[in-house]
Order: C-alpha cells, then structure tokens, then sequence
C-alpha cells in the first residue's frame, strides 16, 4: 500500500508541475493521472499474484524463451512507447535533490547485487521457490553449499544473519527480492532469477555483473584521467590493456567468457525474429541450405541457435585458437558437432572460409576507426559475390529516450574500457562499409538495444543504399 500511495503523490506532482507551466496541457495531464491511477489499482489490487506465485512464475522463465519473442511487433513498439512515457515520467516527478541522491549513490546498487550473488543468495531463494526463507534458513544454505562444493572443506566465518537481513532489506526496498513484511521471509522475483548461476540458467547475468562490479568499476574511477590524456581508464586502473589483464587474471578471464556467453545465449532467437525470413528466402532462391560463417564468434552460441531453427543449415566459428577445445566441447553437448566446426582465425586476417552469411556481432563496437576498416577488408576479401555481411552492433539512432540512456551508457563502457572504441551512428557505419567496398542495403532493429546492419559486396566503393 505504502508503494500505492508514493506512485500516486509522484503522479499528482507530475500533474501539477504541467498545469503550472502549460495550461493546455491539462487535459492530457488528466487522463494520464486517471490511466496511472487505474494501472496501479489493478496491479497492486486485483492482478498481482502472492510471492509464492511470484517465485513460481520467476523459475519457469529459466524454461521458456523471453515472452517478447512471442510477442507481435505492434505490441512490443506499444510497450517501448511506454518504457519511453514511464521514463520521462520518472524524470519529470522527481525533484533535482533527489535525482542527484540517486546519482551519487548509483554505485551502490551494483556492488548490493554483486554481493548477493557472490554469495548466491538467489540462489538459495531460487531453491526456497514459492515457500520463501528466512535470513537464518539462506545462511545454513550457503554453509551447506561450501561443504558441498569442497573436498576439504575451508573454515570460514559463519554470514551473520543480521547483517544478510539488512542487505536484502535493501534489495527488497529496490524490488530486486520481494519480502512478505508479515512473516519476515524473502522470496524470488523475476529480477532476481537472473543472477541465479545454477545450470539450468545458461544466460545468468551474474558474470556480467561481476565483471562490472570489480575491473570494470575501477575503469570508471579513472575516466576523467582518461578523458584527459586520451587513455584507456580500464588501463589507467588495472595497469593493463583488457586483454593483457585477462592474459595474466585467468579467474577473471574464465568470468569474461562467461559473461559473454549470457549475452549470446538468448541471442539467435532475437536475431532470427529480424532475420529469418531472409534466411528461408536464401534456401528457396539457392535451393540448397544455407552456411553461416560467425567471425570472433567464441565458442559458436549464436551459430548454434540459428541452427537450431535451420536444420539443414551449417556454419563455421572463427575465433582465437585458444576457444577451441572450449567450442568444440559446447558443439558436442548441444548435439551439433556434424553440422558446425571452429576455425582458428584471426579477423584482422583474410578468412579462409567461404560463406553465404558473414555475421560480425559485437564486434566493430570494440576498434577504432582504422581497424575497424581493416576487419571489415579481411571480411570482403575472399566474399563470394552472392554472400551478405550483417553486422549487429548498437546503432546510436533512436527516439525513443529510454534506449537512448542506455545506448549512451555502452558507448560509455566502450570508452572507458577501450577509449577509441565506440558505438556508432548508420552515417559512421555507413562509410566504413564504403571505405571497405561494401554497400549498405538495409538496418533492421532487433528489440532492444540491437540492429542488423545488413551489407553486400561490391567492386568499387559507392555511396548508395536502399
């Protein structure tokens, strides 16, 4: 109820702020109070399931594919409209002081998740499931989990109970947990199922977090160095470049690869939502299946997926040759070992395979301009004619302010971490595909922050595109 009420205080200062500046604007002011009012009634009221159900939900998720996959388009460019609303909203009703608490505190959120997931407290939430735990019952699971997991068990002070509390205190308060404030017990949401680092979630977000919370944090304590003497603050923190720093922090290095996987691991179903349709035309043009070629593409999670959905289809990884044993293990655990094989390469190199698709993701995103260009030349220079490029990177172009924020938040981490490497506008990518004789035919928006850049080889460089 307490949440009820400071949603509708925040929705009435919303409103009072625009009649006190634009008069013409309150009828529209009107009925967004009335629409909120009723939205959150209905949520907290009527549609919301208990906690248990909460928790339930949450674990399924682990099973079945995101719901916006399922979802039609017109219903997802609904709800991105309304993240954007939702956004400026939160903007508008909050008072400068208060946005700047928020701010200067920010970093505090992500070290409290990283400390429950080092800790894997949700993952004891996750094994309570819809009956909840106390503080007291998630200490006696990570005691238990210690022993489990050691041959000889390492003596450590026991968590104090108290001080767990005050920590999922506020992450309940921050709705990363819910708690029933009548018993005391703290149960999983939907949010916190995602730092969950059991088997069955392959797309944990915990590596990622732990990879922001510690080297990468350090990062952004030297950016204003950074900035200043046109350095890596990744580099100005932790005294290495970032791959001479994983060369020489296995631990950190095995996190990395992991963080990377989650980002992949649900992403061949978005990328085939975009682009499977091309693929299907492909096979009934050629008459023959189609072969993929994913460049820098570790150990082959993305190839693997739109296999999955293909299954005449092959596909060849390119990466250091240190990911092998690594892919090839992946190959033979997702039943895939006939259909993909890995190629130790280089993509500052010419490619040795040829390709109907060359898929490039996340990867122009982390070079300067110059070796940018010379990637995207080692690409196009044994293409086929008939083969297509597509790259998926953050393409900065947006209106809608929500994805806005968060594509200047990567293009800050690119900064920070590697200061020439950058996100990049369709003009940029545009002339980089020119300068490395490739045209530009088309940008398809996947959900998200994400877009195909969808290009084709040709002779001369040109300025045209569809």
């Amino acid at each position: 109820m307490r949440q009820t009420q400071i949603k509708l205080a925040r929705t009435l200062r919303f409103w009072l702020f625009l009649s006190s500046h634009k008069s013409e604007m309150k009828g529209f002011a009107i009925v967004a109070v009335a629409v909120v009012v009723l939205a959150v009634a209905l949520q907290t009221v009527v549609l919301r399931p208990s906690l248990g159900q909460q928790a339930r939900n949450a674990l399924q998720t682990l099973k079945e594919p995101p719901p916006e996959l399922a979802a039609p388009g017109w219903a997802l460019q609904i709800a991105e409209a309304g993240l954007a609303v939702l956004d400026q909203l939160g903007v508008a009703v909050k008072p400068a002081p208060l946005r700047a608490f928020e701010a200067l505190f920010g970093f505090g959120l992500t070290q409290g998740l990283a400390a429950l997931a080092r800790m894997e407290v949700f993952d004891g939430l996750a094994e309570a499931a819809e009956n909840g735990t106390t503080c007291e019952e998630l200490v006696v699971f990570m005691r238990k989990r210690d022993r489990d997991r050691r041959p000889i068990p390492i003596r450590r002070l026991p968590v104090d109970p108290e001080l767990l509390c005050r920590l999922l205190d506020f992450a309940a308060a921050n709705q990363f947990v819910n708690k029933d404030q009548d018993t005391g017990r703290f149960y999983l949401n939907e949010f916190s199922v995602l730092f969950t680092q059991g088997a069955d979630n392959l797309a944990s977000v915990a590596p990622m977090l732990f990879h922001n919370a510690d080297e990468i944090n350090l990062g952004w304590t030297r950016l204003h160095d950074g900035i200043r003497d046109k350095l890596s603050a990744f580099e100005l923190a932790n005294g290495d470049d970032v791959w001479s720093f994983y060369d020489k922090n296995p631990e950190k290095s095995a996190n990395f690869n992991l963080a990377m996987r989650s980002i992949s691991a649900n992403f061949a179903p978005a990328l085939l939502l975009g682009y499977a349709d091309d693929f299907k035309e492909f096979v009934r043009q050629y008459k023959r299946p189609l072969h993929l070629c994913d460049v820098g593409g570790g150990i082959g999670s993305v190839a693997a997926g739109i296999l999955s959905d293909f299954p005449n289809a092959t596909a060849t990884v390119i990466d250091m040759a240190h990911m092998e044993t690594q892919a090839n293990e992946y190959f033979e655990q997702v039943h895939l070992q006939d259909r993909i094989k890995f190629v130790p390469g280089n993509f500052f190199q010419p490619l040795a395979v040829e390709c109907d698709y060359y898929l490039l993701k996340h990867i122009i995103h982390d070079w300067n301009d110059t070796s940018s260009l010379d990637i995207l030349k080692a690409v196009r220079a044994n293409m086929p004619s008939h083969s297509k490029l597509l790259l998926v990177e953050t393409v900065m172009e947006t209106r809608n302010p929500y994805f806005e924020r968060l594509k200047r938040f990567v293009d800050m981490q690119m900064l920070v971490v590697f200061r020439d490497a950058k996100e990049r506008t369709q003009h940029e990518f545009n002339a980089l595909l020119e300068f490395s004789r490739f045209q530009m035919k088309r940008r398809i928006p996947l959900r998200g922050l994400f877009d195909i850049v969808e290009a084709i080889p040709v002779e001369t460089s040109g300025n045209q595109q569809s």
